[in-house]
Parts: structure tokens; sequence; C-alpha cells
């Protein structure tokens, strides 16, 4: 009988105040070896992305982000209030780094200075402006952790330069 009691207690306190009770807690660990996305996000079966915690995550739920580099674009599906917060914490603290970025790999050496990447995804469309056909791009190119200059015609490359070629 004590134990519903307390529940009953609770529950009133749940609904006085507006303050959830039971808000969830979720894990993400990419280096976790049982880490995956179709997983509750617990300790021992963590989720692989934070994008996944973003997209189950309710108001006054924490989603505790384990050390590692995040390769991913997060984007929130529901916020938080005042009172109830989504809160996003890394453990330990300042061990986490999101990227935008991948790693590309598949490279081959046309000649000394010239690689290429065949099988590019493209990231938009193709579209026309001022007259010239072009490519909306969200890539940044980097050679040995340094970014490579952009450039849209093969006789204006120079060294540490990319161009994308919809030949492939």
């Amino acid at each position: 009988m004590a134990m519903g009691k307390v529940m009953v207690f609770l529950t009133l306190m749940a609904v006085v105040t507006g303050n959830p009770i039971f808000a969830a807690t979720y894990i993400v660990d990419i280096q976790h070896p049982k880490a995956s996305d179709t997983n509750p996000g617990t300790p021992e079966l963590p989720f692989k992305t934070i994008s996944k915690a973003a997209e189950v995550v309710q108001a006054g739920d924490t989603v505790i982000v384990k050390a590692g580099v995040y390769r991913e674009t997060v984007r929130m599906q529901r916020g938080g209030t005042p009172q109830k917060p989504i809160v996003f914490v890394s453990e330990p603290i300042g061990s986490v780094i999101i990227k935008g970025s991948e790693i590309i790999g598949g490279w081959e050496r046309t000649n000394a200075n010239i690689w290429r990447k065949t099988d590019w995804q493209w990231a938009g469309k193709l579209g026309t402006q001022t007259g010239r056909d072009f490519v909306f791009r969200r890539e940044q190119v980097f050679c040995d952790g340094k970014p490579l200059r952009h450039v849209e015609q093969k006789e204006h490359r120079i060294m540490r330069e990319w161009m994308q070629m919809s030949d492939g």
C-alpha cells in the first residue's frame, strides 16, 4: 500500500509542478563496440550518433555524449522549455568534437600533382546563375589538415586547389 501512495504522490507532484519526475537519459558512444542507432540509447546499448539522440529526446531529457569525434550534422527535432530543457553533456567534459565533415577515401593519383576522386556524390543540384552552369556545393577539401582553395576552371588550378568536374 505504501508504494501506491508514493506513486500517487509523485504523479500529483508532476501534475501540480509541471516538472518531469521521470525524464529520460540517453547515452551516445561512438567508440562503444555495440553502438548503433537502432539501440535504445542505454549504457549497455548506446546510440552511435548524436543525431539519433536529437531525434528521440523530449523536453526534460538528458543526453550524455561519450568522448570521441562525431562527424555529423546534428538537427534537433524538437526543443525543450525553460522548465524542461533538453540537455546534452559531454563525458568527460570537453572530450567531444562534432565535425560536419567526413573523411573521404578512394582517391587515385593521376599524375605527380593531380589526385582524382570518382563517384563523388553531389551535394546539391545543377542549375544556372548568370548564364553559367553551376553546382550547389557544400564540400570543402582538406589535404594534410589544410584547406584547399576551390576553383571552377581547370586552367586556373595551381598547387593546393581543387575543382569539381561533372564528368566524374
